[in-house]
């Protein structure tokens, strides 16, 4: 019921925003995406977080990444992407322990990225984006300002959920992996796959998130 009343709530205000063109720096449209981001990212997590099925847990996963608002971002590629690619290219000559090797270095700059768009997200002042070419706040944006007041803390939650559902997803891949291929390098390859994967995603994630805000920060590279 508290989502409903906040969906018609920003209904109201979006409508009231574009009638008396206050939101001259960003539209409340792009935040309300925000805010259904991330509630939808919470609930996604929730449910998988909650399945007693080691295989329902992965099809769950499935159906999260198919429900996903920033595909375009996400199908993106990046000159991060370019650098894997070429990387394991290399490797893939010389052998599977250089490719896992590598994995780990790229899933490494990837939680870099998290790490950084986050800190962004963080040190973001409301009032100042908001805020009109004068300065100034009309009673609108202050309204609307204070109805999202709490997507900071939001998001601090979501941020840690995302860590500790990854951390369950790729012990639950780990014990699927072992089951499929009992053991050995093929275990460990796509055990390292799925996990740069689920990193890769949550830094775009956030990435995305900052250009909502039409924030200074650099695509991942």
């Amino acid at each position: 019921m508290k989502n409903r009343k906040i969906i018609r709530q920003g209904t109201v205000l979006c409508l009231v925003a574009m009638r008396k063109r206050v939101l001259t720096t960003i539209s409340f449209c792009v935040i309300f995406a925000l805010a259904i981001g991330l509630s939808a990212c919470n609930k996604l997590h929730t449910s998988k977080s909650d399945s007693n099925s080691e295989i329902d847990l992965v099809s769950e996963k499935t159906t999260t990444f198919s429900f996903d608002m920033f595909a375009e971002f996400n199908n993106k590629v990046y000159p991060l992407d370019i650098s894997y690619n070429d990387a394991m290219s290399k490797a893939h000559t010389v052998s599977r322990y250089e490719e896992e090797v590598i994995k780990e270095r790229f899933i490494s700059t990837w939680d870099d990225y998290i790490q950084y768009y986050y800190g962004l997200l963080m040190e973001i002042d409301d009032e100042k984006v908001f805020a009109g070419k004068d300065g100034e706040l009309t009673n609108d944006i202050d309204e609307f300002i204070s109805l999202f007041d709490g997507w900071k803390n939001a998001l601090i939650e979501d941020q840690k959920n995302w860590g500790k559902n990854t951390e369950i997803e790729i012990a639950t891949m780990q014990k699927l992996m072992n089951r499929i291929y009992t053991g050995g390098s093929a275990t460990g390859s796509g055990v390292s796959s799925y996990k740069y994967s689920l990193y890769r995603q949550r830094a775009l994630h956030l990435y995305h998130l900052c250009t909502l805000f039409n924030i200074n920060c650099s695509e991942p590279k």
